[in-house]
């Protein structure tokens, strides 16, 4: 919620934006810098595959040669190759191949931004622990199934948002509709795609036979759903997250300084008590010193 949040607040860089708040969020639970990558690669895979095989069915539903076409070169050309790319990561050739890439193009960017960006054995170990991960079918079809039904439910919220206003949903280029909103918001032009969703949506909807009047106030009652309702728990959510660090170290400081105002004794460090060896150590040189003594 809280990375959707700046990815709909910020226009161009929104994307990237949450993308790299999202790894260093995943990174810092504890799975390091390759499984937080590896995991984005994988959710954008499934998502992206997800809305390419619904505009797919949707095409193929309502007659639309077209957006069939779409949807399967794009799970063609652009989901495939990155599915197989990560499965060819297990191949130590493919994983060395990899490996020599990252290292020339880290070491270009240094020469380039004159800033160390890390070492090559780092890029080495990252790549060798990407190649190690394994995502069962069970996992897979676990997360295609959630990206599925996370669209399918964005979807439901548009034929929703018509049946309220006593309008006909155009069922067979519902999809169609839809899709036509979605590929707006993808472009990330304004934030949230705020006038470029809504033009596309309302000219999708008068397209499909729903009158204007209608279309707009549909327009309206979905995207205060589905995006200024998502955006304002997405900012709460990242206000939380935000703060709760800083409250938590703000709690540990205050408690500390009322420890030591409290009993200002417990604040001199003590020595520690000596061990056994200590002690022996310290008879035999006392011995010693006394025998040089005499």
């Amino acid at each position: 919620m809280a990375s959707n949040t700046i990815s709909t607040s910020l226009p161009i860089v929104g994307s990237p934006a949450a993308a790299v708040y999202a790894y260093k969020r995943y990174a810092k639970l504890g799975g390091g810098g390759a499984v937080a990558g590896w995991a984005l690669a994988v959710s954008g895979i499934c998502s992206s595959s997800a809305l390419a095989t619904i505009v797919a069915l949707g095409g193929i539903l309502s007659g639309n040669l077209a957006a069939s076409l779409v949807g399967g070169l794009a799970i063609v050309l652009g989901v495939v190759p990155l599915g197989v790319g990560l499965l060819m990561l297990q191949r130590r050739v493919v994983c060395r191949c990899v490996e020599r890439i990252g290292i020339a193009a880290t070491s270009v960017l240094h020469r380039v931004l004159r800033r160390r960006l890390g070492e090559k054995i780092s890029v080495v170990r990252c790549v060798q622990r990407v190649a190690t991960l394994r995502l069962t079918r069970r996992d897979a079809a676990q997360v295609f199934a959630s990206s599925l039904l996370n669209w399918l439910l964005d979807m439901a919220c548009l034929g929703c948002a018509i049946l309220a206003l006593d309008g006909n949903v155009p069922w067979q280029k519902l999809v169609l509709v839809w899709a036509a909103g979605a590929g707006a918001s993808s472009f990330h032009l304004t934030p949230g795609g705020l006038g470029v969703v809504e033009a596309a949506l309302t000219l999708a909807l008068v397209g499909a036979g729903v009158p204007a009047s209608i279309a707009i106030a549909v327009v309206v009652l979905y995207r205060a759903v589905s995006f200024w309702l998502v955006l304002l728990v997405g900012a709460t959510v990242l206000c939380t997250v935000q703060w709760q660090p800083q409250r938590t170290s703000q709690r540990t400081s205050q408690r500390t300084s009322q420890r030591v105002s409290a009993d200002p004794v417990d604040c001199v460090p003590r020595c520690p008590r000596p061990t056994a060896s200590a002690r022996a150590g310290a008879a035999i040189a006392v011995a010693d010193g006394a025998s040089l003594a005499l």
